[in-house]
């Protein structure tokens, strides 16, 4: 049975694509990560999990409460921080995974690979560090490293690709993709190509992000 796209509207993609009053805070986002894009000092790796997690609910040391009492919730605070993921993601060599995709314009059928293997790469970092998936996370910090190839997960979005894109081309997730985040990313950018080819524009990671939660 073919499920019917949502429709598109040209006065809501163009609102979109112009930004929201969130964009002054998202800047400073954006700016931190310009300024300190690397992973080879430690205040700067706190800084960016600490206020990308904090503003987008998405903290590396949240826990969904069927998971709050574990052993690891006696950790949590600033020594979690400064004693587990700041030196893990020190450690992890994380650059090794963002540094090809810096010179990536916008995600295409031959990069897409690329791109969800570091996504899984960094969700499977945080997962060794809290024991839990944090795919939201690891979508949000590299998106703001690499705002021009990472949609921004989380399940508002997740349901809302859905009305727009209610298949994808993936019949089969590789194990370098994760199982959730990669059919969210194909969808967007399924969804952003239709855009281009029904209106002649490109529209950002954040600007589908805007269409997906409302904010025009």
């Amino acid at each position: 049975m073919t499920v019917a796209k949502r429709a598109l509207n040209l006065r809501r993609l163009r609102a979109c694509s112009e930004g929201t009053r969130w964009d002054v805070g998202n800047g400073v986002l954006y700016d931190l990560c310009m300024k300190h894009p690397y992973h080879d000092n430690l205040d700067e790796v706190l800084a960016k999990i600490w206020l990308i997690g904090r503003s987008y609910a998405a903290a590396i040391e949240r826990r969904p409460k069927s998971k709050s009492k574990t052993v690891k919730d006696t950790r949590l605070g600033d020594d979690f921080y400064v004693n587990h993921v700041g030196p893990s993601m020190l450690a992890a060599r994380v650059d090794d995974w963002i540094e090809p995709l810096r010179s990536m314009k916008k995600p295409c059928s031959t990069n897409v690979d690329e791109i969800l293997a570091a996504h899984k790469q960094l969700t499977n970092l945080f997962q060794q560090i809290t024991g839990i998936e944090k795919r939201s996370l690891a979508s949000k910090y590299l998106h703001f490293h690499l705002p021009q190839l990472f949609y921004l997960y989380d399940s508002r979005a997740a349901d809302a690709i859905r009305s727009y894109e209610p298949r994808t081309k993936l019949t089969r997730i590789p194990n370098h993709f994760d199982r959730v985040y990669a059919p969210f990313f194909l969808r967007c950018l399924q969804l952003t190509e239709r855009i281009q080819n029904h209106y002649g524009f490109w529209m950002s990671p954040r600007a589908i992000d805007n269409l997906l939660l409302g904010l025009y």
